[in-house]
């Protein structure tokens, strides 16, 4: 409570006094949780200070995953800088740089990437260039690709689609475009065979597939 209401005298006294900030509750959730959630950046430091885990995940979702997924460029940072694993719970959960991506907060996916996270892992929900095109964020196909994400991989749900089956699919004319300005090869194939274009033409996405012509 301390930590979340940003006491930091008293979240300095338990600690002298011993408290312990490897207790969570039954949900994995600890004082540093709601240190970052709740924006409080002295019981954030004075935890990690005092030994406070890292890479706790609750539903796969470690402080800095939060941290990323708010867009709390000064938390990320704090954590990044205090050892926090760039990927975070991935086994579990989405990595902090798809949270970043998801939520349109651009400016951490440098950051992130500058401290060892890998542009084309998100995790257990695939990965972000992948994501961003079905979530029609064009404004981040640059950011990612120039960041190192392989504007061509496949995963996430869909058979083995890319990010340009995915605008295909939704019909994105200015997706496509950024995409294949970015170097995206219409000619690579699901898992079922199909091509961007097929995938437009099966669902008679005609902007989209105006968009693919002579690719």
């Amino acid at each position: 409570i301390a930590s979340q209401n940003g006491h930091d005298n008293t979240v300095d006294l338990l600690l002298d006094a011993g408290a312990n900030v490897l207790v969570a509750r039954a949900d994995n959730w600890t004082a540093l949780h709601s240190a970052v959630t709740n924006e409080r950046v002295g019981a954030t430091r004075l935890l990690i200070d005092a030994g406070a885990p890292l890479e706790a995940a609750r539903d796969g979702f470690t402080p800095l995953t939060y941290a990323a997924q708010e867009g709390l460029d000064a938390f990320v940072m704090l954590l990044l800088d205090a050892g926090a694993n760039p990927s975070g719970a991935r086994a579990d959960g989405p990595t902090p740089l798809l949270m970043a991506a998801q939520n349109g907060h651009g400016q951490l996916i440098t950051q992130l990437v500058a401290a060892g996270a890998d542009p084309d892992d998100g995790g257990t929900e695939g990965p972000p260039l992948i994501q961003a095109a079905g979530r029609g964020q064009v404004e981040l196909f640059a950011l990612l690709v120039d960041s190192g994400a392989d504007v061509d991989i496949r995963g996430g749900q869909g058979g083995g689609w890319t990010a340009l089956m995915w605008a295909a699919n939704n019909d994105d004319p200015a997706a496509i475009e950024e995409l294949l300005r970015l170097g995206a090869d219409p000619r690579v194939r699901s898992d079922d065979g199909e091509s961007a274009k097929d995938i437009a033409e099966r669902f008679g996405n005609t902007d989209a597939l105006t968009a693919l012509k002579g690719s």
